[in-house]
């Protein structure tokens, strides 16, 4: 099985504070996975860039081998 989804050194700022800082993953088809930490450690902002509802700063994203990061929300 391959990977569905794939993040490589994904960064987002917000003015001067870094949120997400090279983040990188990889999620293989039917597996199970949850993203866990305290408040403010960007587990929201890593969901938003997945989703496209912001755009990451570095990085890249990929859904089924296919570059997603720039790509709008619809």
């Amino acid at each position: 099985m391959g990977n569905v989804l794939k993040i490589e050194n994904l960064r987002k700022s917000f003015g001067g504070h870094t949120v997400i800082n090279d983040i990188s993953l990889s999620v293989k088809r039917g597996s199970l996975i949850g993203i866990i930490g305290p408040n403010g450690a960007g587990k929201s902002t890593l969901l938003n860039c997945i989703l496209g509802m912001l755009r990451a700063d570095r990085g890249n994203i990929y859904f089924n081998n296919e570059n997603i990061t720039h790509l709008k929300i619809y």
